[in-house]
């Protein structure tokens, strides 16, 4: 969600900095250690290592699951990973 109110910022980032929606607080939240996991697909035989986005002939064309899907995929465990977190924190 934030990678597109950024104007698409989040595809190009992925491998720098995920970027997730915290809809109680209703902000953007980011840091640099929530970024995606390496060998994550960042692009049309490009991927995520150490942080950034490579080409390489070895990491999956434009054909399969789309950079966008695997995107929300990840955002979706993030979110889940935070909202746990939270209930953890707010727990008595």
């Amino acid at each position: 969600m934030c990678g597109a109110l950024q104007g698409g910022v989040l595809e190009k980032k992925l491998c720098e900095a995920m970027v997730c929606w915290i809809p109680k607080k209703k902000i953007c939240y980011t840091q640099a250690e929530q970024r995606a996991y390496p060998g994550t697909k960042c692009g049309n035989r490009k991927w995520c290592m150490k942080g950034k986005c490579i080409s390489d002939p070895r990491a999956p064309s434009g054909k399969g699951m789309t950079t966008t899907t695997t995107i929300v995929i990840v955002m979706i465990v993030v979110v889940f990973v935070i909202v746990m977190f939270e209930r953890v924190q707010n727990s008595p």
